[in-house]
């Protein structure tokens, strides 16, 4: 009884956050880069920084489609593809000159076919780290052409921290007072957890709530014991 409601409660949590997506100053920002003309695009930051879902989400909000992503450079194919792309931390930091050179030609063809189309044409990477530099070898060499970088580590601002607190509360706290809970969107730096895991997690689970900002602080050390402690009983 008690391992079906967790997965039932697990499955809910997976389902829900594919739903729930937050318009941050981050996405404005990239939006409004590739909407006046910007071509290369890249999102860092840490593991649960919102990396890959704001790269769908931009994309859609620019093209009106859904992207296609690749993960495996060996997957891009450059006759083939006739749309905007997302490269989702598909560079990786070993590649050789030559691997570049080779796939800046790829991107050279790509861009001069899709280009004759009136469609946006773009490429939004991912990357755990900024590296400008490395980007700057693999995409076409014009004077028109740059590399906008936006790093999505600790760039929630107030707002935006406050809006995805309070979207998860009314969601699933509809019958508490968010004042008493609103302060917790000022605290801290979450690099362990995501911050909108972090309130999913916290807005879903009253054992959490009592916590207070002591689960905020350290979300994975109280999920763990949380887990264990269900595991037990």
């Amino acid at each position: 009884m008690v391992k079906d409601q967790i997965c039932n409660n697990i499955f809910i949590f997976y389902q829900l956050d594919r739903v729930l997506f937050y318009k941050t100053a981050a996405f404005h920002e990239a939006t409004q880069y590739l909407e006046n003309g910007g071509r290369f695009l890249v999102l860092s930051g840490i593991w649960g920084s919102g990396k890959t879902e704001s790269a769908k989400q931009v994309h859609i909000s620019v093209t009106g489609k859904s992207p296609t992503i690749l993960t495996d450079l060996k997957k891009f194919d450059c006759q083939e593809q006739n749309e905007a792309l997302v490269f989702d931390e598909a560079i990786l930091e070993d590649l050789s000159d030559r691997e570049k050179k080779i796939l800046q030609d790829k991107i050279n063809v790509w861009f001069e076919k899709v280009s004759v189309n009136e469609i946006k044409t773009f490429i939004i990477f991912t990357s755990i780290e900024d590296r400008k530099l490395a980007f700057r070898k693999i995409i076409p060499v014009t004077s028109d052409n740059e590399v906008k970088v936006i790093n999505l580590n600790d760039r929630l601002t107030q707002g935006d921290r406050t809006q995805i607190l309070n979207s998860h509360f009314n969601t699933f706290c509809p019958n508490k007072n968010f004042s008493k809970f609103e302060y917790l969107a000022t605290k801290g730096r979450n690099a362990s957890l995501g911050y909108p895991e972090i309130c999913a997690l916290y807005c879903r689970c009253e054992h959490f709530q009592k916590q207070g900002y002591i689960f905020c602080s350290r979300p994975l050390r109280y999920l763990t014991l949380y887990l264990e402690k269900m595991y037990h009983s």
